[in-house]
């Protein structure tokens, strides 16, 4: 019998360890159908938002192209589906499960070491070269300095969608 995940959120981990998985890859089409821009996971606490994260992460991400984590699930069946999506986008990828701080000092500190790595992810895209406004541009720079504001934190995720838009000429997931 395969080992359990408890408290377990990693696709890829549980994947290369053999870890018991419910395969629930049929959701990343649906995922993709969605009209909205912005799609929240609205589930009770331990029902696998961040592992369905983590998977979306493993199967969009143009930085990740690790095929055989998917070879054992259904969405690897669906070739055409496959092909056309596995590893095409760029992917912003932000949990929040772990973020209980007691002062809002504290959260804020935690929040700009998540934005950080976010953003890390991305480091190796020269901001100077883009069309972009100038705010995103401080904004992206002031990050990848640790030098964050309040200001830079509320821009954040716009200015790294815009950045990524920009630079893959193709909106991130």
């Amino acid at each position: 019998m395969q080992p359990l995940p408890i408290g377990m959120s990693n696709f890829k981990v549980l994947q290369d360890e053999n870890k018991y998985y419910v395969d629930k890859t049929t959701n990343i089409k649906e995922f993709l159908n969605l009209d909205g821009k912005t799609t929240i996971l609205a589930r009770p606490r331990r029902f696998g938002k961040t592992l369905f994260q983590s998977t979306l992460y493993y199967f969009f991400s143009n930085k990740e192209q690790d095929e055989s984590l998917f070879k054992d699930t259904a969405i690897y069946q669906d070739k055409e589906f496959f092909n056309t999506h596995f590893g095409k986008y760029p992917v912003i990828f932000l949990t929040l499960k772990d973020l209980r701080e007691p002062t809002f000092d504290r959260f804020i500190e935690n929040l700009s070491y998540l934005i950080r790595g976010a953003f890390s992810v991305y480091k190796h895209i020269d901001i100077d070269k883009l069309d972009i406004q100038d705010e995103y541009k401080s904004v992206f720079n002031n990050i990848r300095n640790n030098n964050i504001s309040i200001i830079d934190l509320e821009l954040s995720i716009k200015a790294l969608s815009t950045i990524l838009t920009n630079y893959y000429n193709q909106s991130p997931i």
